[in-house]
């Protein structure tokens, strides 16, 4: 009688599998090690260009937006121009999640209309993008504005304002004789003009202030390990009473550097920090304007964070600027802030409150959390330590014995069926 003989091969088998079987059921879950997590974020970013007030009516031009979520989601926006009453003109928003991950709004640009009383302004086209993005679970999102030039122009303020200020008009035109020397064989204007006159004749359009503006941008972005906001405006390029009918530069130059901010949030501790790059001023008189001047204004003019400087003019020309440092903080509730604060800029101080720009205006804010929520294994015994002696076993220990005892049993029996077998035969 042939009967099959036992494989050789299925006694170590049996074996391995049970020290495998074994193993893996007394083995500790390995994810249980891992005791913390990245949790919840949130960061936003703002920047504004310009806000500017002419005689007391306000716009802002250049606004930017840029944040993200960990759900996640991300949106953006960019605004041309905020205008009261008519609100925004040339704006752009775009909002992406896991469910719509991609949201692009392509750059625009168009006019900006103004209300038929605000004083008289030219603005170039303005133009906005947004983009929005949510890849591989993390979000992402960028805003951008811009406005190219903005004339403030005072022929229609002047009228109306010059009875307020051409009084006493001797007095006035003494003081503002040294400033602009040689108007008179320029313009043919005499000494008895009124002041609207005299800066009317400084330009062949009446321009008070010419800003050649930077743009704002803002963006937002994370990763397995950080969450950033980035604010920036670019800041501009201001001409005091330009005066080109002269042939001559602008009383004043004013360059106003970018300034910039970013919040970083590390999802591994859920610490937020900021770093700010408030903006310089550079004022640069023109020559024949600064030898008028008394000789302690220095010219160029640098005004740094924290500082305020008038350039000197005589009233109501004269003109101030003020540039404000980076300021950061939390609230109470754990909102990690900064701002790059604007540049502000009051000129012409004394015809009807003058023209105000706050320029280059910056603003990031955000907040992480941390998960720690699961609780951390017990540590294993110092290797001069003995383990502690143990009083029972788990479900799993258990199992694994049996296994292992089973594969013994089993390669037992099978050894004594070969050895049958082989009697037999």
């Amino acid at each position: 009688m042939n009967c099959p003989r036992p494989r050789r091969g299925s006694r170590p088998a049996a074996l391995a599998t049970a020290l495998v079987a074994a193993a893996l059921l007394a083995a500790p879950v390995a994810a249980h090690a891992d005791t913390t997590a990245p949790g919840s974020y949130h960061a936003k970013a703002t920047a504004t260009a310009l806000d500017l007030k002419v005689f007391g009516q306000g716009i802002t031009l250049g606004l930017t937006r840029a944040e993200n979520a960990s759900t996640p989601e991300s949106a953006a926006s960019g605004i041309g121009a905020l205008v009261p009453s008519l609100g925004n003109q040339v704006e752009q928003q775009a909002a992406a999640t896991a469910d719509n991950p991609v949201d692009e709004r392509a750059q625009t640009c168009g006019p900006i209309t103004l209300p038929a009383d605000f004083p008289a302004v030219s603005l170039a086209t303005a133009c906005s993008a947004a983009n929005a993005v949510v890849k591989d679970g993390f979000p992402a999102s960028i805003g951008d504005a811009s406005v190219l030039t903005v004339d403030v122009n005072g022929n229609s303020v002047l009228g109306s304002a010059s009875s307020a200020v051409n009084a006493p008009i001797g007095q006035l035109l003494d003081g503002l004789q040294p400033v602009f020397a040689g108007l008179d064989q320029a313009s043919g204007i005499d000494a008895n003009s009124l002041l609207n006159q005299i800066v009317e004749a400084i330009t062949k359009d009446g321009d008070l202030v010419r800003v050649a503006l930077g743009p704002s941008h803002s963006t937002s972005s994370a990763n397995q390990t950080v969450e950033t906001a980035t604010a920036a405006a670019q800041g501009a390029i201001v001409e005091l009473l330009p005066r080109d009918l002269l042939g001559l530069p602008p009383v004043a130059t004013i360059e106003v550097g970018a300034a910039a901010n970013t919040i970083t949030i590390d999802r591994n501790t859920g610490e937020a920090t900021v770093e700010y790059d408030p903006s310089i001023v550079t004022v640069t008189l023109a020559d024949d304007i600064a030898a008028a001047l008394p000789s302690q204004v220095p010219n160029p003019i640098s005004v740094t964070p924290g500082q305020s400087f008038c350039l000197g003019l005589p009233a109501p020309l004269d003109s101030c600027i003020t540039v404000a440092g980076g300021t950061q903080g939390k609230n109470a509730d754990g909102l990690t802030f900064a701002e790059a604060s604007a540049v502000s800029l009051r000129l012409l101080t004394g015809v009807q409150d003058g023209v105000q720009l706050d320029l280059a205006a910056t603003r990031v804010e955000g907040v992480g959390t941390l998960d720690t929520s699961r609780a951390a294994p017990p540590a294993p015994p110092a290797p001069d330590q003995p383990a502690l002696a143990r009083t029972g076993g788990t479900i799993d220990t258990l199992l694994a014995g049996s296994l292992f005892a089973a594969a013994i049993g089993g390669m037992a029996i099978a050894r004594r069926a070969r050895r049958r077998v082989e009697f037999l035969g």
